[in-house]
């Protein structure tokens, strides 16, 4: 017999005899034909990984090694359908009598296949194509004594594939990715397409098998206790005749769906429109007859049925294909939800489990959207509840709002520090409570905000003294337990990629697309590898591209809503999730006194940092090896002579820089606390340096009782670092923590009033995330503001984002900044000049390009050019990327390939060695840093100025010179976030202030705007207070009951810095005290005085 596998006897021989194997046991004994046919898929893989170098070991698992190659981008989709079949079949023959002939037959035909495919992969012919080779199926004759001899032979069979020593025609990865990449998609015959989609069904907790468990043919039935896809499923079609739905879905004995097959090679919107319907409407289940010839009976549709027309709810439509995001028309899975006239058709990642489709059918959006319509949120303002503040409930609404309307995307901004977690909590509540959703994950990026997230969903009270978790169960990130359906489950993102993307293996895990119909994405703005440190669960993401895309797909893996909560939304969120349908600003929160404002920045000015660091050619200095981790001389290299502020304690390191930082940081920061301050270091090694400083300076003040765990190191390298954060938080000591990023994001330590920059920061996202640290308020400690103190310019860098200067010839001057001065009316002349410069800087970092290696260059250029656009998809090196830009047209360059240009201009030199600068520093200058204005006296200038020009273009400043009486706390907002819009704030001014009268005042914001419109006195904002309470204690002599009411009014005028009747109406006034009316009464008629004289005091005097 002439074997179809006899194409591998040249390279693979061993390979190819076990596929004879499997084709001399297909008629006698298809159990084994199928076994072989797993072997034959592993081994396969064991020799890709092993001409790969990836997992040669053979003790580790065929499923770690798959997943090495489909990370590596090896695997093509259609291989991957083929091999998680055999996988599948094989697994399933090992573990119990299975197998018949014809589905071993057609795994034969698969296995071939990829064969073929691994062959042209792999194999020395240079003529060798996959498509030339056909499957013939073998002749039923005996095969006994051919299949002996190769069992004899199994030894020497298992040593020649260990030792494969063939030497692929494609000598390099790239080759070989390169035509995996461009080769054409396999087309499946019929047959072939119902494994894989036997495969997917079964990969969902259906039980399928399309030759045995098929009612035409072997009249199979449904069964209590098991959920079954049956295939050739009887109805009767819209022309009278007889016809067979291709699938029929059982969960247990009621019928929920059918699912109509196609070619793999036939796209299927139209089965789903045209063939589904026809079945769906003409399903039976009456008078049928079982295998002996009798009625069936106990078999029905599901609860609900009819739908209209339809005797099911739910249609489906497959071709076996994988998810396609960009042409959905082409994606192998086609469904749609009959009941309502107005549902679309979806396209889905995978199929519904059963459990997936009894969870819709018990849905009902109607009734959830008037139940979330009716219930009011007074239970989520109570003091004894969730005490939600009204932006808090504001954004809740306008989530429900936008779902109600059927928005399945939506994005909420909310600053740092202002409650996003319990903002998400009383929105999960109520979207449970209302059956919205069935279960809801929530997702954080990492475990420590997992973790903080359970705390809260496990203590905080909703309604009847019960948590969250004690109403409908919470399912924290350590929770492996699956015997309670906790509502609410808490994962991260980093689980959930290896979940879904990576789940080969993983039965007992594996997540499907109904899982979940509410997805609700914590600090949604994540970006990992730009400008941090990857943790070791992020090395499997190869860039920051690479693990957008991940994210991306496993948040639109599910057939949910998808709600997103971040305090800075990146370009990618927005992508994903759309406009924000609320924001709340940090501006905002600190007029609203829940946050805290910074001073003006302290810009620490060294020596050095002024004029960088520079080395004469030839000069002689110390570098520190950071492989053998030794120091040793020699001379400066050419890139080595000049190292600016951006390069210090990266590329050079330099304590005489640190240490006249710290010399000035000593005077300003007090280590014995309660304050907390936060330094970020460039690097590990780089916080180490700072602790050893810090400490050395502090005791040559000798002012302070220094202790060791005053000052401590906080990053990922140190052990029980958790640990070490909640005692930052908690405990009086340490008061000083130096990190990288590991408290960047997400972590409350209210105490924090102190941040100090010691890396540069190149990221919007993440410094603003970085300031969120200090934002919060702490009346413990009496925190009203907080200090940044800059040593990088970074606050520079990051005051106008979008500042772009202008181009000259100049090597310095990096990409993103050439490419966006171009200018659309440049002459031929200019383009072409422009064009030469972009190619320059090309030539200039052609080297560390290189160094990256093929794979990555060409991967790269996938994720970062608009391939969409191109016919040339993708480059194997950047020598004919470069001729590929010389022959571009500018427009297309900004068009398609600008990303890609900045991302290869931004690839760093990898350096194995940072020379040790021994250059003298000392302190030039600590100043603050007051907005668009250096000097204090400039910015209170500019205030006053646009004060006085302002009053008839800004409503509320000409309201409170002309008719101040009428002035609301609304009108003082509005004026206040004017101001804050053109860079005037109450903290920089009272620091202006302080600096240029030499008085230690604190006033409030319209002390200042009185001053300029009306010549009124500053005054300090407590002496202000002290006198309004003086003048209302003597309007009465108060009882004890009264003077309550008295004080607080005091204190919430101390904290909002105005009240008018209406605040009486909101708030504690209103939930404590039972708003103006009862207040008045109980205040003797008088509360009408007391306001007047807040008002006299606070806006009119």
């Amino acid at each position: 017999m002439d074997s179809n596998f006899n194409f591998l006897q040249n390279d693979y021989q061993a390979l190819a005899k076990i596929g004879e194997m499997a084709e001399y046991t297909l008629y006698k004994d298809p159990n084994t034909s199928i076994l072989k046919l797993r072997q034959f898929s592993e081994e396969l893989i064991n020799i890709i990984s092993k001409m790969e170098n990836i997992n040669q070991d053979r003790v580790s698992k065929a499923s770690d090694k798959f997943l090495n190659l489909k990370r590596e981008g090896l695997i093509p989709s259609d291989m991957e359908s083929i091999l998680t079949s055999l996988r599948k079949k094989g697994n399933k023959a090992a573990h119990e009598i299975y197998g018949d002939e014809h589905t071993a037959n057609t795994l034969l035909s698969l296995a071939v296949k990829l064969g073929a495919w691994f062959q042209e992969v792999y194999g020395t012919d240079y003529l060798f194509q996959a498509e030339n080779i056909k499957y013939k199926k073998p002749e039923n004759i005996d095969y006994e004594k051919e299949y002996q001899k190769l069992v004899e032979r199994t030894d020497e069979i298992q040593k020649e594939l260990d030792n494969v020593k063939t030497i692929p025609r494609l000598k390099t990865k790239e080759e070989r990715k390169n035509l995996i990449f461009q080769k054409k998609k396999i087309e499946f015959t019929e047959e072939e397409t119902r494994v894989i989609i036997d495969k997917q069904l079964e990969d969902v907790g259906w039980e399928v098998n399309t030759p045995v468990l098929n009612y035409k043919l072997n009249k199979t039935l449904p069964e209590k206790k098991k959920n079954m896809a049956i295939a050739e499923w009887p109805c009767i079609k819209e022309n009278g005749k007889t016809g067979y739905a291709d699938y029929a879905l059982f969960v247990e004995e009621n019928l929920y769906g059918i699912l109509e097959a196609k070619k793999f090679n036939v796209d299927i919107a139209t089965a789903l429109n045209n063939d589904s319907r026809i079945y769906a409407k003409g399903i039976i289940i009456d008078n049928l007859l079982n295998k002996e010839g009798q009625k069936i009976q106990n078999i029905d549709f599901c609860e609900g049925s009819p739908f209209g027309e339809y005797k099911i709810p739910f249609l489906f439509a497959s071709n076996g294909r994988e998810y396609n995001k960009e042409l959905p028309e082409k994606s192998g899975i086609h469904f749609l939800d009959v009941r309502k006239n107005s549902n679309l058709p979806k396209t889905l990642r995978a199929f519904f489990s059963p459990k997936d489709l009894k969870e819709l059918l018990e849905k009902d959006e109607d009734e959830a959207h008037q139940k979330l319509k009716d219930e009011n949120f007074d239970y989520l303002e109570a003091k004894n509840g969730l005490g939600l503040r009204y932006y808090q409930v504001e954004a809740i609404k306008a989530v429900e709002e936008n779902l109600i309307a059927g928005k399945k995307k939506i994005l909420l901004t909310m600053a740092t520090g202002t409650g996003k977690t319990r903002t998400a909590l009383g929105l999960i509540y109520r979207l449970l409570k209302s059956n919205k959703y069935k279960r809801i994950l929530f997702v954080v990026d990492r475990t420590l905000l997992g973790e903080q997230a359970k705390e809260t969903f496990e203590d905080v009270k909703l309604e009847q003294l019960l948590s969250l978790n004690g109403i409908y169960g919470v399912k924290g990130l350590n929770d492996k337990s699956n015997d309670k359906d906790e509502r609410v489950h808490i994962t991260t993102v980093q689980s959930l990629i290896k979940r879904i993307l990576y789940a080969y293996d993983d039965e007992k895990n594996r997540l499907t697309v109904g899982e979940y119909d509410c997805i609700i994405v914590d600090e949604a703005h994540r970006g990992y590898i730009l400008d941090r440190n990857m943790t070791d669960e992020e090395r499997d993401f190869f860039d920051e591209r690479d693990f957008e895309s991940k994210y991306r797909a496993v948040i639109d893996y599910f057939v949910a809503d998808k709600i997103a909560l971040t305090a800075t939304p990146a370009l990618h969120t927005q992508q994903i999730f759309g406009d924000p349908v609320y924001s709340y600003t940090c501006s905002q929160a600190v007029i609203d006194g829940y946050l805290v404002d910074s001073e003006p920045p302290y810009e620490i000015i060294t020596k050095l940092s002024q004029e960088g660091i520079h080395y004469k050619e030839d000069t002689e200095v110390k570098v520190y090896n950071l492989e053998t981790q030794s120091v040793k001389n020699r001379k400066v290299q050419a890139d080595e002579l000049d190292f600016d502020i951006d390069k210090f304690n990266k590329n050079v390191i330099t304590e005489n820089f640190n240490r006249a930082v710290c010399s000035a940081l000593v005077d300003y920061i007090n280590p014995e606390g309660p304050e907390k301050t936060l330094i970020f270091a460039a690097s590990d090694d780089h916080a180490d340096m700072i602790v050893r400083i810090l400490k050395e300076e502090y005791e040559k003040q000798d002012f302070y009782e220094m202790n060791g765990d005053m000052i401590v190191k906080m990053t990922g390298y140190v052990k029980d670092v958790d640990h070490l954060v909640k005692k930052f938080k908690n405990e009086n000591y340490p008061t000083i923590g130096v990190t990288v990023d590991l408290l960047t994001t997400g972590v409350d330590i209210p105490k924090i009033s102190n941040l100090v920059f010691l890396r540069k920061v190149k990221s919007r996202i993440l410094y603003h995330q970085m300031l969120g640290r200090a934002t919060r308020k702490c009346d413990e400690i009496g925190k009203e503001s907080y200090k940044i103190f800059d040593a990088v310019k970074s606050f520079e860098d990051m005051k106008d984002v979008s500042d772009m200067l202008p181009v000259v010839n100049n090597p310095k001057i990096n990409m993103e900044k050439l490419l966006n001065s171009y200018n659309t009316d440049a002459s031929e002349e200019g383009i072409k000049y422009f064009i030469e410069q972009i190619v320059a800087r090309l030539q200039r970092k052609k080297k560390r390009i290189k160094d990256l290696g093929e794979d990555k260059f060409k991967a790269n250029s996938k994720l970062f050019r608009n391939n969409n656009e191109l016919e040339n998809k993708d480059f194997e090196n950047i020598e004919k990327y470069i001729e590929h830009i010389k022959n571009s047209s500018f427009d297309n360059l900004i068009k398609n390939e600008k990303e890609f240009l900045i991302f290869l201009d931004s690839i760093p030199k990898e350096k194995k060695e940072k020379i040790i600068s021994e250059h003298e520093d000392k302190i030039v200058e600590v100043s603050q840093i007051y907005g668009k204005n250096e000097k204090p006296k400039d910015y209170l200038e500019s205030f006053e100025k646009y004060i006085k020009e302002n009053p008839q273009q800004i409503e509320a400043l000409n309201l409170l010179k002309t008719n101040s009486k009428l002035f609301k706390r609304k009108d003082l907002k509005d004026l206040i976030l004017i101001l804050d819009a053109e860079g005037y704030k109450e903290t920089d001014l009272n620091s202006a202030y302080k600096e240029v009268n030499k008085q230690n005042i604190t006033a409030d914001i319209l002390t200042y705007i009185k001053n300029v419109l009306k010549g009124s006195p500053i005054i300090d904002k407590d002496k202000k207070i002290e006198d309004i309470r003086s003048r209302i204690n003597k309007l009465n002599k108060w009882n004890t009951r009264q003077a309550k009411i008295i004080e607080k009014i005091i204190l919430q005028l101390k904290a909002n810095m105005y009240l008018t009747e209406e605040d009486f109406e909101t708030g504690l006034f209103k939930t404590d005290f039972g708003g103006y009316n009862r207040i008045n009464k109980q205040l003797e008629d008088l509360l009408g005085e007391i306001v007047s004289i807040i008002n006299e005091e606070i806006i009119i005097n």
